[in-house]
């Protein structure tokens, strides 16, 4: 029977002891007589017989503390299980927060683009209204001119947007 583990020693000892008794049957074997040098034979049981004892039971004390150390193992697992889960949970949060980066990056650099577009835009129909106001104020009218407040309103919310932009005119 093999030693619970505990770091006794018996499962050494039993293996030393086994070791003995195989050396003792080679030399009678051999016709050496069983004399390995060895004082262990004194008077005590022959190791042959103390490998066919059956191992002794443990106390109760023992029990209880090979009892401990299970329950304390099995506690173990459950925490390192309840870890384990928790430390996958945040890689798949991970993952989806990454994904969500990854799509906000693109949604950026898309209006980014929009803008830069926009902006182009504003400019060169800025400058077209220049040129047409220019022509405008150059011909001589025979119209009436037009209302004063027609202008700044056409102009006006068209001005915000490229003022806002950083464009002068």
């Amino acid at each position: 029977m093999l030693c619970c583990g505990c770091g006794c020693g018996a499962d050494r000892r039993r293996k030393e002891a086994k070791a003995k008794a195989k050396s003792r049957r080679r030399a009678k074997r051999d016709g050496d007589g069983g004399d390995t040098g060895d004082t262990a034979d004194d008077g005590k049981d022959d190791l042959d017989d103390i490998e066919m004892r059956p191992v002794q039971q443990a106390t109760q004390q023992e029990l209880e503390f090979m009892a401990q150390v299970q329950k304390n193992k099995e506690e173990q697992d459950l925490m390192l299980d309840d870890i384990l889960r928790g430390v996958t949970e945040l890689g798949d949060i991970a993952k989806a927060i990454k994904t969500q980066i990854d799509i906000g990056s693109a949604m950026a650099d898309d209006l980014d683009k929009k803008l830069d577009h926009t902006i182009a835009t504003f400019k060169s129909s800025n400058a077209r209204l220049q040129e047409i106001l220019e022509e405008v104020r150059s011909q001589p009218s025979s119209a009436p001119p037009p209302p004063p407040l027609l202008i700044p309103c056409v102009i006006c919310p068209y001005s915000l947007v490229v003022h806002r932009a950083g464009v002068r005119y």
